[in-house]
């Protein structure tokens, strides 16, 4: 793997995980409260780009 497609798959991890966020989130001024579970979720989103992030490098090192 190349710098370039390493940095192509960690720029597609980040989109899909801002385009998931926005789902769950989508007006960033809304002053309704934060649910638990969407707090849940976002952390579930977390857990996801950082796993595709640790992924993408060890495939990039190997």
């Amino acid at each position: 793997m190349t710098k370039q497609e390493l940095k192509a798959k960690l720029d597609g991890a980040l989109k899909q995980f801002d385009e998931n966020i926005n789902l769950i989130a989508p007006d960033q001024y809304s002053k309704r409260p934060v649910a638990e579970g969407d707090l849940v979720e976002a952390m579930r989103q977390v857990d996801y780009v950082l796993s595709e992030f640790r992924n993408a490098i060890l495939e990039y090192l190997s």
